[in-house]
């Protein structure tokens, strides 16, 4: 039975190690990003968070102070769905607190949440992986400090660090479930619930660092335990990985079932990324950068996720746990994932990444620098296992051989960039100089656990570990060649046309606006308008910045000339160069009403008529009758496929602007009305129209089409058919009638059912398990002495 003491001696560790995890990244970022400030604009390390991040959880916010959810967004695209489209991270619960805070606040809050996160996750799995509590901290703050890690920081919307800060716990679980018999099932469900935070709160994509890391491990512990206890033994931890699958998919429902079908009909399908076919994704990561990157502690500019410096300590230690047969079965696991993540993300200048690309999901990773993630976790936790192990040494030989091994490691990195680069057969000589003394540092620390344990005991050898934490904090900081400051709330964080939309607002009726940005160098993509103009604004906008948006909406707005786009969204409508008589037709007939420039994009405008609106920066043009929200199909045509229905659109926009439309039903045929239709509602989610129809015919509405809006005409129900492409038209008697549209995705509703009764029984299981535990820690009381 462990003593009193010796508790409160524990208690006492684990809350300086709790005050490390909380006070190491406050002081981090408080001196890294400085105070808030008013004005400011993205930079291109900033970009997706101010760019996406921030407007798409300001539409978000907008709706929760609303009491209500946002899943629908008219206000992009022409109507697009919003909850299903994931990225914004609206479902994570740290992100509840937009409704009560400024947008950017949150977001600076949520990197030191994150990187307490980060180092605690890490401590943990170390601490799992049979580490000490001071060389398990430091495996926490090299991680969380690294570069690949900082980088997602600063460099990276929102997403990137979620996944960050929860796969060090993923990692830590799944060797508990698998490792551990007591209450197995309770590291299931927590292995579950963090990968359902990071589904809803995560960029799905980099999910990827989850699977193939944790699965990589539980694949080798399944081969370890049938070996040793054969079939049985591996088919209980199947069924444990299973439960613990189970609770994923139940909780995070709510996200994965509305996103996972609207990826299914979006551009980035899976099997959208494949080697030629112009999807290949850039080689950002030439080996001889890779190697500098990871070796090198100087301060430099800021780049790519591919920066995997994890401090000098660490990265030496790195090389300890291999020599000792102790730690040699962890260290093999850990290098052989650092060193596959590493090869998949040089790209094309290995053959690994075309190897990659057949495995499962692979298509929805477009850049596989991403996975130095895993490389910056597995040299952390590999540095803690190396300072462990050298701490545990007894024997001055041992002590010098794993010195000798970390400096060797060390050596044989630099002699690599020497090889595969002549620009750095020299080096460059602050770099050289910097892990010169690194490297002497290192050495004359090693050196210090020479001294036998009757002189300095196991109380000082921890102190030297801690030393080495605090070395490496120090070390990173000064490795990161950047600072910035967070924009004090919404209005200042973008350089938003403010007045020129305000303009809009006053003329636009349900008309809509193009706000194109041209085809401009990265100096200007500083001053761009936002793509989310429609979020942070209220503008109808056709074009955005956004991944998930169904297909042929992004097929269409490729026919405007000039747009630059590919087949994985991203940009739509938003890159242009010139804008004229050729554009004018298909710009009518998805309703624009009013183009948006800013004064620097370089885009031709000169078939445009002059302008209605200016100010310092910005320019307004009128395009004169655009089409109307909603009307009555005076002429219907019939196209019997979707290729049909494009080229019958763009072939025959003057038959569309005098109110004709496009349909894929033959049984829509001979459907020519006339008359005229009122919007007299116009809501996120319900939009009500009143028709007047002289003959049976079609009321059109130019909404994006999307099979979870419901119809009713006169409150019966009646189906909508897909019009002019990709929008949306209901069949509707002669006479007076009252149309409504209402979006019912039941997908997302049953989603929200499963993981909300999840929730509830797991919620039960928790107190039932409660009080049993507190049941059998009791102790009774008897009449004897």
């Amino acid at each position: 039975m462990r003593s009193t003491g010796s508790g409160w001696r524990d208690a006492a560790v684990s809350g300086l190690v709790l005050a490390a995890c909380v006070v190491t990244p406050l002081a981090w970022w408080s001196l890294r990003l400085g105070p808030m400030r008013s004005g400011g604009i993205p930079t291109l390390f900033t970009y997706d968070e101010y760019q996406y991040s921030l407007p798409a959880l300001e539409y978000a916010a907008q709706a929760f102070r609303a009491r209500s959810v946002p899943l629908w967004n008219p206000t992009q695209l022409c109507g697009t769905p919003y909850l299903a489209a994931q990225l914004h991270g609206a479902l994570y619960p740290l992100h509840w607190l937009v409704a009560i805070w400024d947008v950017p606040q949150v977001l600076r809050w949520m990197l030191f949440i994150h990187s307490m996160l980060a180092i605690g996750g890490t401590y943990w799995c170390a601490r799992g992986f049979g580490v000490g509590r001071a060389a398990a901290l430091l495996g926490g703050v090299t991680y969380a400090f690294s570069g690949t890690v900082t980088d997602l920081n600063f460099a990276s919307m929102e997403p990137g660090p979620v996944i960050a800060a929860w796969l060090p716990w993923q990692l830590g679980l799944t060797r508990k479930l698998l490792r551990t018999d007591a209450r197995w099932g309770w590291y299931a469900v927590g292995l579950g619930a963090t990968t359902a935070l990071c589904v809803v709160g995560g960029h799905i994509p980099m999910l990827a660092d989850f699977f193939y890391l944790c699965g990589g491990y539980a694949i080798a512990q399944l081969v370890v335990t049938a070996h040793r206890g054969g079939a049985k033994a591996a088919g209980s931890q199947m069924v444990r990985l299973g439960v613990a699958g189970v609770v994923l998919v139940t909780l995070s429902a709510v996200q994965v079932f509305p996103t996972l079908e609207l990826g299914l009909r979006s551009p980035r399908q899976p099997g959208a990324l494949t080697k030629g076919g112009g999807t290949d994704p850039p080689a950002w990561l030439p080996p001889d950068q890779l190697l500098r990157d990871i070796l090198y502690p100087w301060p430099r500019a800021f780049g790519l996720g591919g920066e995997g410096h994890v401090g000098t300590a660490a990265l030496a230690l790195a090389a300890v746990p291999l020599l000792w047969r102790r730690t040699r079965r962890r260290g093999i696991f850990f290098c052989a994932a650092a060193l596959a993540a590493t090869l998949i993300a040089l790209g094309d200048h290995t053959p690994v990444y075309r190897w990659y690309l057949h495995l499962p999901g692979s298509s929805l990773i477009r850049i596989p620098q991403r996975f130095m993630l895993i490389t910056a976790l597995c040299l952390s936790l590999l540095g803690a296992l190396g300072a462990d192990t050298l701490r545990r040494h007894r024997r001055v030989s041992e002590v010098a051989i794993s010195t000798a091994a970390g400096v060797g490691l060390l050596a044989i990195l630099w002699w690599g960039l020497r090889t595969v680069n002549v620009r750095w057969q020299q080096g460059d000589p602050s770099a050289v100089a910097a892990l010169r003394q690194h490297g002497m540092w290192f050495v004359a620390w090693g050196a210090l656990f020479a001294f036998p344990h009757r002189w300095f005991g196991a109380q000082w050898r921890r102190a030297l570990v801690v030393v080495v934490v605090a070395a490496s904090v120090v070390e990173l900081y000064g490795s990161i060649g950047a600072q910035f400051s967070i924009p004090a709330n919404q209005p200042d964080a973008l350089q938003v046309p403010w007045n020129a939309a305000a303009f809009i607002r006053q003329r636009q009726g349900l008309t809509r606006t193009f706000a194109p940005n041209g085809l401009s160098s990265q100096d200007a993509l500083m001053r761009e308008i936002p793509p989310k103009l429609g979020m942070l604004t209220g503008l109808n906008v056709i074009g955005d910045y956004e991944v998930l948006l169904d297909s042929r909406y992004n097929t269409l707005v490729n026919q405007i000339e000039g747009v630059a786009e590919s087949k994985w969204g991203g940009f739509v409508a938003s890159r242009i160069g010139r804008i004229g008589a050729q554009q004018a037709p298909l710009l009518r007939v998805l309703g624009v009403g009013f183009v948006l420039i800013h004064r620097d994009a370089a885009i031709d405008v000169s078939g445009l008529p002059p302008a209605v609106y200016r100010d310092a920066d910005y320019d307004v043009y009128e395009i004169a009758e655009p089409l109307s929200r909603a009307y009555v199909a005076t002429h219907v045509s019939v196209a019997p496929t979707a290729e049909q229905a494009l080229a019958a659109l763009i072939n025959g926009t003057a038959l569309i602007l005098e109110h004709g439309v496009v349909v894929e039903e033959t049984a829509l045929a001979n459907r020519d009305s006339a008359g005229r239709v009122t919007v007299t509602a116009y809501a996120p989610q319900r939009v009500e129209l009143q028709a007047q129809l002289e003959r049976p015919g079609l009321v059109v509405l130019q909404d994006q089409f999307d099979p979870y809006w419901t119809a009713t005409v006169d409150g019966h129900a009646t189906e909508i058919v897909r019009a002019n492409y990709a929008f949306r038209a209901v069949a509707v008697d002669a006479g007076a009638h009252t149309v409504r549209f209402v979006y019912r995705p039941w997908l997302l509703y049953a989603g929200a059912a499963t993981t909300l009764a999840t929730v509830i029984v797991l919620l039960a299981l928790g107190l039932r398990s409660l009080t049993r535990w507190r049941r059998e820690r009791s102790i009774p009381l008897h009449a004897d002495a």
